[in-house]
């Protein structure tokens, strides 16, 4: 399976859902790709936006946000913290 996601600094988030259990251990290879530099920028477009959706969540969504992802949930599913 190839996966792609983000660095925040702390963790690796993926961009898509995955189809894995809590707590699951997972190897993670980091290849070394030299993009084009209008991919770059494409690259650097989508992270911008990414930034600015997590900079806009509070550590409660974030939170929601997380456990949607590792559930598999939609963002209409209704979640009971």
């Amino acid at each position: 399976m190839l996966v792609e996601g983000i660095f925040d600094g702390t963790a690796v988030r993926p961009l898509e859902p995955l189809d894995l259990q809590p707590n699951q251990r997972v190897f993670i290879e980091i290849p070394k790709i030299s993009f084009s530099k209008q991919k770059e920028e494409e690259i650097r477009e989508k992270l911008a936006a990414l930034d600015s959706i997590f900079g806009m969540l509070s550590p409660e969504e974030e939170k929601v946000y997380d456990e949607a992802l590792s559930h598999r949930l939609n963002f209409t599913d209704e979640i009971n913290l």
